[in-house]
This record gives structure tokens, sequence and C-alpha cells, in this order.
């Protein structure tokens, strides 16, 4: 039985790759996140590690002795910029040394971003892994730095190690930080009956949405069939509008709101770009994967969850 290890593993995408992972049946998939980070996830152990210490993740290493790690431990926000570094680059690299000291070199998963390709020339339809990066954003420039690193150790260490960029996440689960869920939230929040004017800022940025359980599958597919040290990307080659998006999710969710423009909308933070459409040659070509969670869905298994949780909340409350 193989040895797998999922650093970011009580993250939204960690939880669900956990789920994919123990169904197979076939490996041990430990866990492991920041100290003080939730603690429950469907595997058989659950392990804290700090992730910006390199004597900590020498010791999970050591420990655990994997033979698949899936590097999925970030911090998005830019409001603690040192965090940011600290995690995404320095915590980085410390896995990479560890992974190398084995005396059985484990194969490596790192988790890019669409984020990292920055703004595009208009007549860019959908981005492909040969383009040039050119992140405007600390977020993306920590995530194209980590690709960077994955690819300095396979060439200098002989670590084989896989890479990825992940588009717009989506599916049950997704945390309010993100647009979709936070929108869900909001359109909740209103009346059932009476028309309610619904502020939407940044309506016209398209973005790809992909569903995390697409993804976790893409991840263990480049895994199993893909090429080290390539990058992959990951998201639907279908873009849609966070207006249209809302207009759905407010039909699914059974709102009949009248969405308006917001004041300051200047483009989604975390990439700086008004389109990000991914085009997943490579990927399907190398791994055989398609997209098979249509958008209909993913809002849909959204809405059901949050409905459910807000339904569980107020019977808690009375």
């Amino acid at each position: 039985m193989s040895t797998i290890l999922i650093t970011g593993a009580g993250s939204f995408t960690g939880t669900h790759l956990a789920r994919l992972l123990k169904a197979t049946g076939d490996s041990a998939v430990i866990g492991s996140d920041m100290p003080g980070q939730p603690a429950w996830m469907p595997t058989a152990e659950f392990q804290p590690c700090d992730i910006r210490s390199g004597a900590e993740v020498s010791r999970l290493l050591d420990s655990v002795q994997p033979d698949t790690v899936y590097h999925l431990a970030g911090v998005s926000d830019e409001n603690d910029s040192s965090a940011l570094i600290r995690v995404n680059l320095e915590g980085t690299w410390n896995l990479l040394e560890a992974c190398r000291r084995l005396e059985r070199l484990p194969r490596v998963l790192l988790v890019g971003s669409a984020a990292g390709y920055g703004p595009q020339p208009d007549a860019v339809d959908a981005l492909r892994e040969d383009m040039p990066a050119c992140p405007t954003t600390l977020y993306g420039f920590s995530r194209e730095a980590e690709l960077a690193l994955g690819q300095l150790a396979g060439r200098r260490w002989g670590l084989p190690v896989f890479l990825c960029r992940v588009f717009n996440l989506i599916g049950p689960g997704l945390s309010e930080r993100y647009a979709p869920a936070a929108i869900l939230q909001r359109l909740v929040a209103c009346s059932e009956a009476a028309p309610t004017a619904f502020p939407l800022r940044n309506g016209h940025v398209i973005r790809d949405f992909v569903d995390v359980r697409d993804v976790v599958r893409a991840y263990s597919l480049i895994l199993e069939r893909g090429q080290p040290e390539v990058i992959y990307n990951i998201g639907t080659g279908q873009g849609v509008s966070l207006l249209e998006l809302t207009t759905r999710l407010a039909q699914i969710a059974g709102r009949p709101v009248s969405i308006v423009k917001a004041e300051g909308g200047n483009g989604a933070e975390r990439s700086a770009a008004d389109r990000s459409i991914a085009n997943h040659d490579r990927l399907t070509r190398d791994t055989g994967w398609q997209p098979e969670i249509p958008l209909e869905q993913s809002l849909a298994d959204m809405a059901r969850l949050t409905m459910a949780e807000g339904e569980a909340c107020r019977s808690c409350s009375s």
C-alpha cells in the first residue's frame, strides 16, 4: 500500500481530494495542516505541521515517508503579505528540500494559479501554458514562483515534481472568501418573495469556473499520467461573467433579485485580469482528463449545502 501526504488537507480542495483518494482504498492518506486548523478530514491520520518551519516539515516527512505528496498548503490573502510569502514560497522550498533528503524520492504535485498569467491582450481567447506568465499581484507572483521552485528541484535533484495552474474553483463547501460563495450567501439572505436590489461589483469580469471535484481528479491523473516539470492548466475552457453567475445562482436559490452595478469594482484582486479562460488541451492529451461536472450542477450543489447549513443554524438558534 502506498502512502499519500496532503499538505493543506483541511482546506476546501484538501477535503475533496482526501475523499477521492480514500474512495480508492489502496493508499494510506495522511493529512497535514497548520497547527490550530480544523483537524477533521476523511483520512486515517492527521498531523499538524507549520509549513514555514523547515525542521517541522523535515520531521513530518521523515515520519510519514510518503510515496506521493499533494502540496495544497497556501495563502491567498494579500493583506498579510508576509504570511503569503512565507507560506507560499518558504513553505514550498521547505517541502521540496525535505522530500529530496528522503531515501526514496516521492512524487510531488505543486499547484499554481491562473492568477500567474496576469492580464493578457484582448485578442487572447484562452490561456495556454506556453504563454508568458506576467503576474501583476503578489499572490499571482508567489504561485508562479512555487512552480519555478518545483522545476528547479526537478533539474537540480531529480525530484519528480508535477505542476499545474488551477483556474477558478467552485463547488460545495467553497469559502466565502471567494466570489461565488460570497454572492450565494448574500442571495440566500435576500427575501424569497419581494424583489430585492442586489448590488454587484465586477459583473463584467469573465472567469473559467471549474468544479473542485473535477480539479482533484485532475490532480490524481497528473501524478499518474503526466510529465514531471511540465505545467498543466486545469479549467473547463468556458468563460462565464460574474453577472451571469449571479443570475444563475439567484434562480437556483429562488431569490427574485434585481442585479444593479455597485460602485468600486476594479477587477479581481487575486489576478487583476478581466478575462481568464483555460486552454486544457495539454492536460487532456497527456492524461485523458475532461471536465465532467457542469456549472449548473456545481451551483446547485453549492446552493443546496449553503441553504441546508443556514436552516441548521436557524434551528439551533430558535
